[in-house]
């Protein structure tokens, strides 16, 4: 990274690195969600609480769990409000793992293009974009700027993701500009094998390359093909995946394929890791009033890849 050393404290203290039970295992110390994030989830429910949720959407969420449960494909065209309440608000720090791998060691730019692949209702866009509103509050004399692409086959998480998006955006501070390409309605996996030029800094899915979204070799192709074509020589593509061991045997198979057709090769292998919501109230307020199962610990796969020179 050229130019100032970004400083982070702010992020490396809810990072703890003390690996309780062996090197995989890293956990998020407990941390309360943004306030804007909790109005934007009650809003887009159309509820003053949690405890006015309709019966409706209690029932949709059961159904999308079982789903999960059996390792079916969920159809999310008509439970995308339901997907947002029982997992953006539970999920929503998983990404500040290889976010803090990237940073800690001067691997993040204060400035980049980022392409987001299956955004949904943008848990990890506006995780993202709360871990740059503290790196900018902690650095106010560097200029931040994220240039966004985001893509989402599912049309009905747009207004979701709109809701968000104007939120967030009352929270960003001055040396921080955000710009959003916002591509809904489309499949990610056709969009970025389509993409050309190598501008992105960084490419990044979250739960998409599983049997609950109905993976096949097709789709690891375009992926593949696309961190070869899109992504910066140096950049990094960032996975984050459920915590089944199906799913870190995928993410090893897509880290060989990259590595012999895209000059791709590991940043940090597919590491399994927790997210703690212990200080998370809002999410705690979901479990209580059984709109999900109850666990303090969410666990998740992820993994980093980075793109080589020659590439």
């Amino acid at each position: 990274m050229m130019g100032k050393k970004i400083k982070c404290y702010s992020i490396k203290k809810v990072i703890n690195e003390n690996n309780t039970f062996n090197d995989d295992l890293v956990f998020n110390n407990d941390i309360d969600l943004p306030a804007a994030i909790g109005q934007a989830v009650l809003e887009i429910l159309k509820v003053k609480s949690l405890a006015h949720v309709a019966g409706e959407h209690r029932k949709k969420i059961n159904e999308i769990c079982e789903k999960y449960k059996q390792n079916k494909v969920v159809d999310y065209t008509d439970r995308a409000v339901e997907y947002t309440l029982s997992y953006l608000p539970v999920y929503f720090y998983k990404i500040w793992l290889p976010l803090w791998n990237l940073v800690k060691q001067s691997k993040l730019p204060a400035q980049l293009k980022i392409l987001e692949l299956g955004v949904g209702p943008g848990t990890s866009t506006w995780s993202l974009l709360e871990f740059y509103r503290k790196l900018a509050v902690e650095n106010p004399d560097i200029q931040f700027k994220i240039e966004y692409t985001v893509v989402e086959k599912v049309a009905a998480f747009e207004s979701i993701f709109g809701c968000f998006k104007r939120r967030m955006s009352r929270t960003l501070p001055a040396n921080l500009q955000l710009e959003i390409k916002e591509q809904f309605g489309q499949d990610a996996f056709n969009y970025l094998a389509t993409c050309f030029g190598k501008e992105f800094d960084i490419i990044m899915e979250s739960n998409m390359l599983n049997r609950s979204e109905a993976i096949n070799m097709d789709k690891f192709d375009k992926f593949v093909l696309g961190l070869k074509n899109a992504l910066k020589n140096s950049g990094h593509a960032i996975y984050v995946e459920p915590g089944r061991w199906v799913c870190r045997d995928n993410l090893g198979y897509l880290a060989h394929f990259a590595a012999k057709n895209a000059n791709c090769s590991f940043y940090r292998k597919p590491q399994l890791a927790q997210v703690n919501n212990q200080g998370n109230k809002f999410a705690v307020e979901i479990e209580n009033y059984g709109l999900r199962d109850k666990g303090t610990y969410h666990w998740f796969h992820y993994m980093i890849l980075e793109k080589g020179e020659a590439a």
